[in-house]
């Protein structure tokens, strides 16, 4: 006799998402291995929607050059959104949503 438990949370769409799940997944986690960019994430949670790269670069000691590649990289992981309030700068805010999704996706991906 075999007895089969069924969980209503794998669903077929469950199991379509994961390699989504899974990409998303380590661009969060590359996002965050680097110590200049968690430094910036750091730095955009402190001072939300008040920084640019330009600002960026000053308060972490650190040449324009190298802080305008990692917001990019920050942002592809969807730990942070930028706007363009007079289409001239650009600030940064961050996704305190996403941050919190991390355990729960990486917990799914070791999962499955």
């Amino acid at each position: 006799m075999f007895i089969v438990l069924y969980d209503c949370k794998r669903t077929e769409d469950y199991y379509k998402q994961i390699p989504q799940t899974k990409e998303q997944l380590l661009l969060t986690l590359r996002a965050l291995s680097d110590e200049n960019r968690t430094k910036i994430l750091k730095l955009i949670a402190r001072e939300e929607f008040n920084l640019n790269g330009k600002k960026i670069a000053e308060k972490l000691k650190l040449s324009p050059s190298v802080v305008l590649r990692h917001p990019g990289q920050i942002k592809d992981a969807g730990l942070i959104i930028e706007k363009s309030p007079d289409n001239r700068n650009i600030t940064c805010s961050l996704q305190e949503e996403r941050l919190a999704q991390i355990s729960d996706s990486l917990l799914r991906y070791i999962d499955d």
